[in-house]
């Protein structure tokens, strides 16, 4: 369970990481 939660929450930052380079990157 603890692992399963852990997974989604990497899962979660990597898309909001990639999505904030991504709006970034259209901004400039």
């Amino acid at each position: 369970m603890k692992h399963g939660a852990t997974k989604v929450l990497y899962i979660f930052i990597l898309a909001k990481h990639i999505t904030w380079a991504c709006i970034m990157d259209f901004i400039s």
